[in-house]
């Protein structure tokens, strides 16, 4: 009686390792039966070959070097609905159900597998013929730049842009002046340079390796005269390099229709001071009055020659106002208590010292021969457009007077305009109107003496 009692307690022994080994056998058949694995695995063999297969086609195609992760991104996020959907469709299917689908299951297990192996050998083939290629390296140049201002403190931000002067790159911080020795990766910059209370400063700079950008701003103080204007340091002319010019100031942009139309509400043309008591129209000197009556618009009012009514057309307020004499200029300069800047002064304001070379830089980025837009752009539309002391559109757009006569009967402009060829934006070049000639390609900006 007791040997039975051992015998049984002995099988009983050994029936226990074999229950749990059938318990582990069902437990991982059910495992590769669960939809949430068959889910997840075929989830993540597709995630997996469509990220293999973006990866060998995306340098043939140029896409983008962050196209990959946006889809690590996306699949993740996809991931959490393939859980859900998975977990739900286990609750509402039986075992039955399940048993009879998990040949088809585990076939595309299978398959998921096969190919996954597949582009791993790929990757490890292509891994071993890569590493005895010389793959050239790209090489980032830098150059160095310092920025002074006068006053200290202002805050210095800047942008890259490309050879048209097209931002392409976000405004980023770089500190508060003065600022010694920064690197920069070569390429063209724009600097703006800003102090609250302070007319603010954009600069177009040129970083080349191995090279010191110095840059000196100066800016001046926010005022109803100055607003809008751009401080010019004394320097030499590019005209003839044995004169000095003294420090001056010159509007940033050209006189716009807006502001042409402001000179005419406010009695403009009827102000006598304004106008010299004689002037020369097509050759013949008339009397202030009598001149003043050919000085009209389309329909006989005070105004450009284009002009309707003493307006302009709709929508072209921030455009250069054109179509306007010498003269007209003149009294609008001295209206807004400035003048007409000089031949020299307008070079000096467009190119600096004669020693540097941005014509060339000025010339890819402005508005020239119709080839940018084929026609006339708002004041600074293109914001890359900018000379060295921050004055915008000194080249191309419009056309611009000066105060300087080519001999008696006649005035130099300069600047060109976007009908004409890039060759006139030359200081050597020069060509000249009379006074009374108006033209839709000719307008102007004003100076203002610092003494």
């Amino acid at each position: 009686m007791l040997h039975l009692m051992k015998l049984r307690r002995g099988n009983k022994l050994n029936e226990t390792p074999l229950a749990q080994i059938k318990e582990n056998e069902m437990n991982i058949n059910n495992l590769q039966q669960s939809r949430l694995v068959k889910y997840l695995s075929s989830y993540l063999a597709f995630v997996f070959i469509v990220l293999q297969v973006v990866d060998i086609i995306s340098e043939p195609f140029a896409f983008s070097e962050n196209l990959i992760v946006y889809l690590v991104y996306f699949f993740a996020f996809i991931l959490v609905f393939v859980v859900l959907a998975a977990i739900k469709s286990d609750k509402k299917t039986n075992r039955l159900e399940d048993s009879k689908k998990s040949v088809n299951g585990n076939k595309v297990i299978y398959i998921s597998l096969s190919i996954i192996l597949v582009l791993i050998i790929l990757n490890v083939y292509q891994f071993i013929n890569i590493r005895g290629q010389n793959i050239p390296e790209k090489v980032v140049n830098f150059g160095e730049l310092s920025i002074q201002s006068e006053p200290k403190g202002a805050s210095v931000k800047f942008a890259k842009i490309d050879l048209s002067g097209k931002i392409i790159s976000n405004f980023t911080k770089l500190g508060n002046t003065p600022l010694d020795k920064n690197f920069f990766e070569t390429g063209d910059y724009l600097l703006k340079i800003e102090m609250r209370g302070w007319n603010p400063l954009v600069y177009n700079i040129e970083v080349e390796t191995n090279i010191l950008n110095d840059i000196k701003a100066f800016l001046f103080a926010e005022g109803q005269l100055t607003d809008n204007m751009a401080f010019v340091r004394s320097g030499l002319s590019m005209i003839d390099t044995n004169v000095i010019i003294n420090d001056f100031y010159i509007d940033k942009n050209e006189v716009t229709n807006d502001d042409f139309l402001k000179f005419i509400i406010n009695g403009g043309y009827q102000n006598k001071i304004l106008w010299p008591e004689e002037m020369n129209i097509k050759g013949e000197k008339l009397k202030r009055d009598k001149a003043l009556k050919i000085l009209v618009d389309k329909t006989g009012n005070s105004g450009p020659r284009k002009w309707s009514r003493s307006m302009y057309a709709s929508g072209e307020g921030q455009k250069p106002v054109s179509g306007i004499t010498w003269y007209e200029a003149n009294a609008y300069s001295k209206f807004v208590g400035k003048r007409l800047p000089s031949f020299e002064e307008w070079w000096r304001a467009a190119l600096g010292d004669p020693d540097q070379d941005t014509k060339k830089k000025l010339i890819r980025q402005l508005n020239f021969g119709g080839l940018q837009s084929g026609k006339l752009n708002n004041v600074g539309n293109n914001i890359a457009a900018v000379s060295e002391f921050g004055v915008f559109d000194m080249a191309g757009n419009i056309r611009e007077w000066t105060n300087t006569y080519f001999n008696k009967n006649k005035i130099i402009y300069v600047g060109g305009s976007w009908k004409d060829p890039e060759y006139i934006f030359d200081p050597n070049w020069r060509d000249s109107y009379p006074p009374w000639l108006s033209d839709d390609i000719i307008g102007f900006r004003c100076a203002y003496s610092t003494e």
